[in-house]
């Protein structure tokens, strides 16, 4: 069951990601829509180099600190949450940040075609990158929290969440994303607020992501009957 409303959303995903950040982009020339659906920016690239954006000093660290405590779900659930939301366009591409993802991936590969699909979803295409490339556009992720809603534990109960690998949780991380770049010499800026839920697997020792469900479309009750 779980399976199934992870594949029904993820028609959706990218119309739904779309229209909470078209409204505020637009004005400011900078797409931060994922995909195809979004407003486009200008096709003129600022007239003179602009400096880069600089990530925010409280831009969230991307490693996961495992010395204090053990690795809990929504730890990594965190973890992978800033892996993908947190990139630079003037220090990377795109398929660096398909990588980083994926090394944190389900390791028996089962899940990593369905995971690919759904950074689809997340990320910009190349085209979309390289508009973003030219305004120096950076983005970061203000996770503000990141936790077990309580339809996992009662699918679980229910046995809805059978068959999917052992250890397997949901973890609902919200938050603001927030976009910066340059046009014509100035910066500006656009945010939105984003939720999704994220599916990942611990063991004593690890844990690892197995899927991303849409935008917006975190689990609840209805969802699961």
């Amino acid at each position: 069951m779980i399976r199934a409303w992870i594949d029904t959303h993820r028609l959706l995903a990218g119309a739904i990601l779309a229209l909470a950040m078209i409204s505020i982009a637009t004005g400011l020339h900078l797409s931060t829509s994922e995909g195809h659906a979004g407003a486009q920016p200008s096709p003129t690239a600022p007239s003179a180099p602009a400096p880069a954006p600089v990530l925010p000093s409280t831009a969230p660290d991307t490693r996961v600190d495992e010395s204090a405590h053990a690795l809990t779900a929504p730890d990594f659930a965190r973890h992978a949450a800033d892996l993908l939301f947190t990139w630079d366009t003037t220090t990377g591409d795109r398929d660096v940040i398909v990588e980083q993802v994926l090394a944190v991936a389900d390791p028996t590969g089962v899940e990593t075609p369905g995971l690919v699909t759904d950074l689809e979803t997340y990320l910009p295409d190349d085209v979309w990158w390289d508009r973003l490339r030219q305004y120096r556009a950076a983005q970061w992720f203000d996770i503000e929290t990141a936790a077990v809603p309580k339809e996992w534990t009662d699918a679980k109960t229910r046995g809805a969440t059978d068959g999917l690998p052992s250890g397997t949780t949901a973890v609902t991380v919200a938050g603001t994303v927030h976009r910066a770049g340059y046009v014509a010499g100035e910066l500006e800026t656009a945010s939105a607020d984003l939720v999704l839920t994220v599916f990942v697997a611990c063991t004593d020792d690890d844990c690892a992501v197995l899927r991303l469900g849409a935008p917006g479309a975190v689990l609840d009750r209805e969802r699961l009957r």
